[in-house]
């Protein structure tokens, strides 16, 4: 985004942040996406797919993944 005064923002997607978020897998972590789910602001479904794309450890991905299919239960 690109403001009259020149400044430009850049700003993250909500979707992107809930893959960090459950990287982190903190419970407060864990609220933040289910509110943003119910609030229509998180698509668990283009977080999956995100994660498909994100570097990190086998270990790490298989346990982000177990969380996101007990979020969409």
């Amino acid at each position: 985004m690109r403001f009259d005064s020149g400044i430009r923002a850049l700003f993250l997607s909500p979707n992107d942040t809930a893959v960090s978020k459950y990287a982190h897998g903190e419970e407060t972590d864990r609220r933040w996406i289910r509110a943003g789910h119910q609030a229509c602001i998180v698509n668990l479904s283009v977080v999956q797919y995100h994660v498909l794309y994100t570097v990190m450890e086998r270990e790490e991905k298989a346990l982000v993944r177990r969380l996101i299919d007990e979020d969409e239960a």
